[in-house]
């Protein structure tokens, strides 16, 4: 058996590339909580609004950052500290302490990092991004449920490249 060796591109991208990775995962994002059953979302405080030019997520219950953020807050356009103020005041209006507002390369202004210090806010995590073409053939999502509560969620694949009977499976964000 050989095995060929892939090379991954790591170089960053540039303003028009990282705002096209944005608004693709802002789609999807708000596809998905746009997908889930009314009551339910009301009953745990699931929603997202657009502000500055980001999609702005809230899940009032989950307590995890992932789920409660900004994507593309200031990387579409340039923010403005209103639409910052805007957000974190919704987040404090929906009692939700836990959230991301994501300090990419590309956010603009200039002293986009500073406003966010000013208001108390500190670096959490660094993480990287893995962009690949759109096209996901014959992908799934799944959650697991315990005592009703969601304890674990996984993408899963039988792609017509799988060996016959298997699959794949890839842990959700969060």
């Amino acid at each position: 058996m050989t095995t060929d060796a892939v090379a991954i591109d790591t170089a960053p991208v540039d303003l028009r590339a990282a705002a096209a990775i944005e608004a693709a995962e802002a789609r999807a994002w708000a596809d998905m909580y746009a997908a889930a059953p009314a009551d339910w979302a009301a009953s745990v405080g699931l929603g997202s609004r657009e502000i500055g030019g980001a999609l702005v997520l809230s899940w009032a219950t989950t307590a995890r950052r992932y789920f409660s953020r900004a994507i593309g807050l200031g990387v579409g356009r340039p923010t403005t500290e209103g639409a910052l103020d805007e957000i974190l005041e919704g987040y404090r209006e929906a009692g939700i302490t836990m959230f991301l507002l994501q300090s990419l390369p590309h956010c603009r202004p200039a002293g986009y990092e500073g406003w966010l210090r000013e208001r108390g806010l500190e670096p959490f995590d660094v993480q990287d991004r893995v962009v690949r073409d759109g096209r996901r053939p014959a992908w799934r999502q799944y959650v697991a449920r315990e005592g009703g509560e969601i304890v674990a969620a996984r993408g899963m694949t039988s792609a017509p490249t799988a060996p016959p009977g298997s699959a794949w499976t890839v842990p959700s964000p969060g």
